[in-house]
């Protein structure tokens, strides 16, 4: 059974935050897209639930970057969650 499927092309979803490199060393880059100018909050989460960084950023309209020194972070896993004044983006990284 063949089957075609056709969606158009604003229906693509696109990933508005991208965390980069992952697996990381010594520095997480954070890139988000935002149509509008806002406040917002990134913070870092060990597997254990801890907080284990937190800091404010200014969100533009267009692309963002901001680059999160990991030098003090341990090897292991967590998350990475960017909150906005409507949403939260989260995304697992992984620290070497």
């Amino acid at each position: 059974v063949e089957r075609n499927f056709s969606f158009p092309a604003d229906s693509v979803i696109n990933d508005p935050l991208q965390v980069y490199p992952n697996p990381a060393t010594s520095v997480i880059n954070v890139k988000l897209a935002s149509h509008v100018k806002d406040g917002g909050e990134i913070t870092l989460t060990n597997m254990m639930g801890f907080r284990v960084y937190r800091s404010t950023v200014n969100i533009f309209a267009g692309d963002n970057q901001i680059a999160i020194n990991s030098n003090f972070l341990n090897h292991g896993v967590y998350i990475l969650r960017l909150k906005n004044s409507t949403k939260t983006y989260e995304k697992k990284v992984i620290i070497e």
